[in-house]
């Protein structure tokens, strides 16, 4: 039986939620203003787009070569930051209609 690939849009989701967690949790810890912890979301948004990829290579038994790989990261990466902008975007707006 042949593996199904994940998609990127499904791995972009959960990598965009995993960080909207940490972001929440942070502020509700009062973590969000130590210097160390403003590391945690970048550290998190590159090992997870890495670990993507590595996914997706063991996915196609490493059939794939660089543009490939480059392609899948890239849209992993895409999806995330237009959940994350959104989400900033929503906030923004309804935070101006409200006052």
């Amino acid at each position: 039986m042949e593996q199904k690939i994940t998609s990127h849009i499904i791995k972009g989701l959960f990598i965009a939620l995993l960080l909207i967690v940490v972001n929440v949790i942070g502020q509700l810890s009062s973590y969000i203003f130590e210097d160390w912890y403003r590391w945690i979301g970048t550290a998190i948004y590159v090992v997870s787009i890495i670990t993507s990829t590595i996914i997706f290579s063991n996915q196609n038994h490493r059939n794939v070569n660089f543009g490939i790989l480059f392609t899948h990261s890239f849209k992993t990466a895409a999806v995330i930051t237009c959940i994350l902008s959104s989400l900033f975007w929503s906030t923004v707006i309804s935070y101006r209609v409200f006052i």
